[in-house]
């Protein structure tokens, strides 16, 4: 499904980027109800025009062949076909679900960020699979490419209200052998389709600790191997004053509260000193 490209660079507080967002949901909702409300022109056009012909038609049967109302016919097709097309146009395309996503993470952590600080990074929605995400590219022996994408669709820095300093990175990879010529069983070249090698998304949280408020601590809760929701810990790196968590999953549909679960568990290595 082809969504609307969306690149929001973060670097504001959080209820401008919370607007910004909302007024995109506003303007493709604009669109939307414009396009109902005029969907009905180009048919009532094209059905208004066929009444002018049956008349001619009547007319060249009786001995009269003059087509003067074709003519309006086609003038009343060409204006639904012109009206059809400007329609498609104003029509915006759907956004990516990772919007709403992205949404609601930023609205959540809201409230934990440290007064007058500002969210960094981006929300980058422009498509997974562009010459650029490319990070890394191998031909086998019969020359056929196989592409690794990552796509870093949100990437998020605050410091937040316990003076802790949160970022994440949630990214989509891809690997994907591009299309080729090749040979069937039959001799014959063929042409091949590209092929999916492997699609999954991948989570990481850091914390950078507030030593004078917490301590890291082993949990129970949160180790290499647990399951948080959708994601499993991959890996786990409480050295250097940081908590740093690698998750990935099989599921392409992100929702906050998968994303949140993770943060929320990932604050079970810290406690907080006396």
């Amino acid at each position: 499904m082809s969504y609307a490209p969306v690149y929001i660079t973060l670097g504001d507080r959080p209820l401008p980027i919370l607007k910004k967002i909302e007024e995109l949901g506003a303007r493709k909702k604009q669109t939307d109800d414009t396009y109902n409300r005029r969907k009905w022109i180009p048919w009532l056009l094209f059905l208004g025009g066929i009444p002018f012909l049956c008349i001619d038609l009547v007319s060249v049967a009786l001995g009269y062949p003059f087509l003067w109302l074709t003519c309006v016919m086609a003038v009343c097709w060409l204006a639904a076909i012109v009206m059809g097309l400007n329609l498609r146009k104003i029509r915006m395309a759907d956004f990516h679900p990772d919007l709403k996503t992205s949404y609601n993470v930023i609205k959540t952590l809201r409230d934990d960020l440290k007064p007058q600080s500002v969210f960094l990074g981006h929300i980058d929605l422009t498509g997974s699979e562009l010459a650029q995400k490319v990070i890394r590219e191998n031909k086998d022996m019969r020359g056929r490419i196989t592409k690794l994408y990552s796509d870093e669709w949100l990437r998020l820095k605050a410091k937040l209200y316990d003076g802790n300093v949160l970022r994440v990175s949630a990214c989509h990879k891809i690997k994907k052998r591009d299309a080729y010529w090749g040979r069937g069983s039959s001799g014959k070249s063929k042409w091949k389709p590209a092929k999916s090698k492997g699609n999954f998304q991948e989570l990481n949280i850091r914390i950078a600790v507030n030593p004078d408020l917490y301590e890291i601590v082993p949990s129970p809760e949160i180790q290499t191997g647990s399951i948080i929701g959708p994601y499993h810990v991959q890996a786990i790196d409480t050295n250097g004053g940081m908590v740093t968590l690698n998750c990935a999953t099989s599921k392409l549909q992100n929702v906050p509260d998968d994303i949140l679960a993770v943060l929320q568990t990932s604050y079970t290595l810290l406690k907080r000193k006396r």
